[in-house]
């Protein structure tokens, strides 16, 4: 989510392409824009990155992270599924948002030495702040998923990435999976939700840090199967809009002294 001006919001998510009565035929199959003039009601419903940009997309392109660098300059890193459905991330530059171009591959999977993206990359999360800084989640050849973390000095070419958050310990929310973090900075600290798996229940967690590698804090930001929830008036610490099953966090931003975290149904 980008904010232009006060009341100029524009969001870029994932959706399922549909057949002519209306069934869905695959989940998050390509990227659209949309735009709004209040933080909570989106329209426009723009398809900017099809699937098939790159043969690492035939399946799917999904999970986009925008960055605006300058009036002209747009970057986007996005999960693309190959024909075996294999996610790697991929990365696109714009000039105006809309139109999408320079399609590469710019993390790929088998990275690590202990293999914890072996079974592919997915859902980055990007920030810039001298280095581009990127979190994501490597999977494993057991399906295991974890946070990994690599830095660039342009955004295409990164450094070897390394393990940032592993499996939680027995008992913890995510004793099963730590998968798609979103990062932002708040306060000269890094703070980090993520999806916590058990076994059972999906729960975002909130975590901080000093230096965006070592993560202190953390605590049930939103639980699995709880109540959909938008607040304003005085202003909430978070804004959220959460799925009964599974909980997925494609965007956020910090607007004065809140963090707003958007999803798929809150841009629909």
């Amino acid at each position: 989510v980008i904010k232009d001006s006060v009341d100029s919001y524009r969001i870029w998510l994932s959706r399922g392409v549909s057949n002519s009565t209306g069934s869905k035929v695959n989940d998050d199959s390509n990227i659209y824009f949309l735009t709004t003039s209040h933080p909570f009601v989106f329209s426009g419903d723009t398809l900017v990155v099809a699937r098939g940009a790159l043969s690492q997309s035939t399946e799917a392109a999904k999970q986009p992270c925008v960055l605006q660098e300058s009036v002209n300059s747009y970057k986007m890193w996005y999960t693309g599924l190959d024909a075996s459905r294999v996610p790697r991330i991929i990365r696109a530059t714009s000039t105006n948002g809309t139109l999408w171009a320079s399609h590469t591959v710019a993390v790929n999977i088998g990275q690590m030495v202990l293999g914890e993206d072996a079974g592919g990359v997915y859902r980055p999360s990007v920030l810039k702040d001298g280095l581009y800084r990127m979190w994501y989640t490597g999977v494993d050849s057991q399906d295991f998923e974890r946070i990994l973390y690599t830095q660039s000095a342009d955004g295409l070419s990164w450094e070897a990435p390394r393990l940032i958050l592993d499996l939680g310990a027995e008992g913890n929310l995510d004793r099963r999976g730590c998968s798609r973090a979103y990062v932002l900075q708040k306060d000269e600290e890094y703070v980090m939700y993520y999806l916590g798996y058990d076994g059972t229940n999906r729960n975002i967690i909130r975590a901080t840090s000093p230096d965006g590698f070592e993560w202190f804090n953390f605590r049930l930001s939103i639980p699995s199967g709880g109540l959909t929830e938008f607040l304003d008036g005085n202003g909430p610490e978070d804004i959220f809009v959460l799925l009964n099953e599974e909980i997925v966090i494609p965007g956020s931003m910090i607007e004065g002294a809140q963090i707003k975290l958007y999803n798929k149904r809150a841009a629909q």
